[in-house]
Protein backbone atom coordinates (compact mmCIF):
# COMPACT_ATOMS: atom_id res chain seq x y z
CA UNK A 1 0.00 0.00 0.00
CA UNK A 2 1.64 3.38 -0.92
CA UNK A 3 2.05 6.50 1.56
CA UNK A 4 -0.28 8.18 -0.22
CA UNK A 5 -3.04 5.31 -0.01
CA UNK A 6 -2.38 4.63 3.68
CA UNK A 7 -3.42 8.30 4.43
CA UNK A 8 -6.64 10.23 4.20
CA UNK A 9 -7.11 13.88 4.63
CA UNK A 10 -5.43 15.98 7.16
CA UNK A 11 -2.33 12.90 7.19
CA UNK A 12 -3.58 10.59 9.63
CA UNK A 13 -3.07 6.90 8.75
CA UNK A 14 -5.80 5.05 7.14
CA UNK A 15 -3.58 1.96 8.96
CA UNK A 16 -3.75 1.17 12.45
CA UNK A 17 -0.94 -0.15 13.91
CA UNK A 18 -1.37 -2.54 17.19
CA UNK A 19 1.41 -4.08 18.88
CA UNK A 20 0.51 -7.44 21.02
CA UNK A 21 3.47 -7.20 23.31
CA UNK A 22 4.13 -10.24 25.81
CA UNK A 23 6.84 -12.85 26.68
CA UNK A 24 7.72 -15.67 24.54
CA UNK A 25 4.92 -18.36 25.63
CA UNK A 26 2.25 -16.31 27.05
CA UNK A 27 -0.81 -17.09 24.77
CA UNK A 28 0.10 -14.36 22.13
CA UNK A 29 -1.00 -16.55 19.01
CA UNK A 30 -4.24 -17.41 20.84
CA UNK A 31 -4.82 -13.93 21.26
CA UNK A 32 -3.61 -12.80 17.72
CA UNK A 33 -5.85 -15.55 16.13
CA UNK A 34 -8.50 -14.62 17.78
CA UNK A 35 -8.12 -10.80 16.72
CA UNK A 36 -7.39 -11.64 13.25
CA UNK A 37 -11.56 -12.22 13.49
CA UNK A 38 -12.53 -9.43 13.55
CA UNK A 39 -13.24 -7.50 10.56
CA UNK A 40 -10.42 -5.17 9.56
CA UNK A 41 -7.57 -6.64 11.23
CA UNK A 42 -4.36 -7.67 9.84
CA UNK A 43 -1.55 -9.68 10.54
CA UNK A 44 1.48 -11.92 9.63
CA UNK A 45 3.59 -14.29 11.55
CA UNK A 46 6.49 -12.93 13.77
CA UNK A 47 8.37 -10.88 11.39
CA UNK A 48 11.04 -9.95 13.39
CA UNK A 49 11.48 -6.59 11.64
CA UNK A 50 10.78 -4.15 14.01
CA UNK A 51 13.21 -5.43 16.60
CA UNK A 52 15.92 -5.89 14.01
CA UNK A 53 15.27 -2.15 12.95
CA UNK A 54 15.16 -0.82 16.30
CA UNK A 55 17.45 -2.81 18.43
CA UNK A 56 20.47 -0.51 17.39
CA UNK A 57 18.49 2.70 19.14
CA UNK A 58 18.09 0.49 22.26
CA UNK A 59 20.40 -0.18 25.25
CA UNK A 60 17.95 -3.52 25.98
CA UNK A 61 19.10 -5.40 22.81
CA UNK A 62 22.22 -7.97 23.00
CA UNK A 63 23.06 -9.44 20.10
CA UNK A 64 26.60 -11.52 18.89
CA UNK A 65 27.61 -10.39 15.66
CA UNK A 66 31.19 -10.56 13.38
CA UNK A 67 31.10 -6.98 14.64
CA UNK A 68 31.48 -4.59 17.60
CA UNK A 69 27.74 -3.81 18.72
CA UNK A 70 28.76 -1.74 21.30
CA UNK A 71 31.13 0.26 19.14
CA UNK A 72 28.19 0.40 16.42
CA UNK A 73 25.53 1.35 19.01
CA UNK A 74 27.96 4.32 20.35
CA UNK A 75 28.45 5.40 16.99
CA UNK A 76 24.97 5.23 16.28
CA UNK A 77 24.01 7.56 19.40
CA UNK A 78 26.54 9.92 18.15
CA UNK A 79 25.43 10.38 15.18
CA UNK A 80 21.79 10.93 16.16
CA UNK A 81 22.96 12.77 19.16
CA UNK A 82 25.02 15.39 17.72
CA UNK A 83 22.40 15.68 14.48
CA UNK A 84 19.51 15.99 16.79
CA UNK A 85 17.84 13.54 14.42
CA UNK A 86 16.71 10.71 16.36
CA UNK A 87 13.18 11.26 16.83
CA UNK A 88 12.77 11.95 12.81
CA UNK A 89 14.89 9.05 12.03
CA UNK A 90 12.57 6.45 14.53
CA UNK A 91 9.76 7.98 12.32
CA UNK A 92 10.76 7.26 8.81
CA UNK A 93 11.40 3.91 10.20
CA UNK A 94 8.32 3.13 11.57
CA UNK A 95 6.42 4.61 7.76
CA UNK A 96 8.96 2.44 5.58
CA UNK A 97 8.18 -0.35 8.37
CA UNK A 98 4.13 0.33 8.19
CA UNK A 99 4.61 0.27 4.46
CA UNK A 100 6.10 -2.92 4.25
CA UNK A 101 4.60 -4.73 6.76
CA UNK A 102 1.07 -3.28 4.93
CA UNK A 103 1.95 -4.89 1.64
CA UNK A 104 -1.28 -7.12 0.35
CA UNK A 105 -3.29 -6.39 3.33
CA UNK A 106 -6.49 -4.61 3.45
CA UNK A 107 -7.38 -4.44 7.05
CA UNK A 108 -7.39 -0.74 8.79
CA UNK A 109 -5.54 -2.28 11.56
CA UNK A 110 -2.19 -3.66 11.02
CA UNK A 111 -1.43 -6.36 14.04
CA UNK A 112 2.38 -7.23 15.21
CA UNK A 113 3.51 -9.85 17.11
CA UNK A 114 6.77 -10.79 17.34
CA UNK A 115 7.12 -11.76 21.49
CA UNK A 116 10.82 -10.10 21.92
CA UNK A 117 9.77 -6.58 20.92
CA UNK A 118 9.39 -5.95 24.35
CA UNK A 119 13.23 -4.90 23.83
CA UNK A 120 12.17 -1.80 22.26
CA UNK A 121 8.93 -0.95 23.68
CA UNK A 122 10.04 2.93 23.84
CA UNK A 123 11.81 3.26 20.12
CA UNK A 124 8.35 1.23 18.96
CA UNK A 125 6.60 3.82 21.24
CA UNK A 126 8.54 6.52 19.04
CA UNK A 127 8.53 5.27 15.75
CA UNK A 128 4.60 4.82 16.10
CA UNK A 129 3.69 7.63 17.38
CA UNK A 130 -0.23 6.36 16.91
CA UNK A 131 0.45 3.16 17.66
CA UNK A 132 -1.48 1.10 20.30
CA UNK A 133 -0.51 -1.94 22.43
CA UNK A 134 -2.11 -4.95 24.06
CA UNK A 135 -0.07 -6.08 26.44
CA UNK A 136 -0.89 -9.95 27.19
CA UNK A 137 0.22 -11.04 31.07
CA UNK A 138 0.64 -14.37 31.60
CA UNK A 139 1.90 -16.60 34.96
CA UNK A 140 5.79 -16.75 35.17
CA UNK A 141 5.30 -20.35 36.20
CA UNK A 142 3.10 -21.30 33.71
CA UNK A 143 5.72 -19.37 31.09
CA UNK A 144 8.27 -21.59 32.04
CA UNK A 145 6.04 -24.58 31.93
CA UNK A 146 5.61 -23.94 28.87
CA UNK A 147 8.82 -23.04 27.67
CA UNK A 148 10.07 -26.62 29.39
CA UNK A 149 7.24 -28.08 27.54
CA UNK A 150 7.26 -26.87 24.04
CA UNK A 151 10.89 -26.63 23.21
CA UNK A 152 12.69 -28.18 26.19
CA UNK A 153 11.37 -31.64 25.83
CA UNK A 154 10.12 -31.02 29.57
CA UNK A 155 13.42 -30.42 31.09
CA UNK A 156 15.72 -27.31 31.24
CA UNK A 157 18.03 -28.19 28.23
CA UNK A 158 17.29 -24.95 26.62
CA UNK A 159 15.54 -22.30 29.96
CA UNK A 160 18.85 -20.60 29.53
CA UNK A 161 18.31 -19.40 26.07
CA UNK A 162 14.62 -17.49 27.61
CA UNK A 163 16.33 -15.97 30.54
CA UNK A 164 16.59 -12.64 29.05
CA UNK A 165 12.66 -13.30 29.14
CA UNK A 166 12.16 -13.32 32.76
CA UNK A 167 14.70 -10.90 34.06
CA UNK A 168 14.40 -8.29 31.11
CA UNK A 169 11.02 -8.93 29.70
CA UNK A 170 8.97 -8.53 32.59
CA UNK A 171 10.81 -5.55 33.88
CA UNK A 172 10.55 -4.38 30.27
CA UNK A 173 7.04 -4.34 29.98
CA UNK A 174 6.25 -3.70 33.32
CA UNK A 175 8.11 -0.15 33.20
CA UNK A 176 6.24 0.38 29.90
CA UNK A 177 2.85 -0.23 30.88
CA UNK A 178 3.20 2.21 33.76
CA UNK A 179 5.16 4.65 32.13
CA UNK A 180 4.37 7.69 30.23
CA UNK A 181 2.68 5.39 27.42
CA UNK A 182 0.39 3.94 29.87
CA UNK A 183 -2.37 5.69 28.22
CA UNK A 184 -1.68 3.68 25.06
CA UNK A 185 -1.77 0.18 26.39
CA UNK A 186 -4.92 -2.73 27.21
CA UNK A 187 -3.05 -5.13 29.72
CA UNK A 188 -4.84 -8.37 29.72
CA UNK A 189 -4.38 -11.59 31.59
CA UNK A 190 -4.62 -14.98 29.87
CA UNK A 191 -6.22 -16.76 32.26
CA UNK A 192 -8.81 -14.68 32.02
CA UNK A 193 -9.05 -14.80 28.43
CA UNK A 194 -8.67 -18.66 27.95
CA UNK A 195 -11.32 -18.55 31.07
CA UNK A 196 -13.89 -16.44 28.07
CA UNK A 197 -12.87 -18.35 24.87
Amino acid sequence: MSEKARHQGGGFPVIKPVFLISLPRSGSTLLQKLLMTQRGVDSRAETWMILASLAPFSENVESYSNYSVSTMRSAHESFFVRTSARKKHLKALGVAMLDTLSQGKSGSVLLEKTPRNYLVLDEIAEAFPDGRFIVLLRDPVDILSSVMHTWSRGGFFRVPGYQVDFELGSKSISKFVNGEHQNRCIVCNYENLVDNV
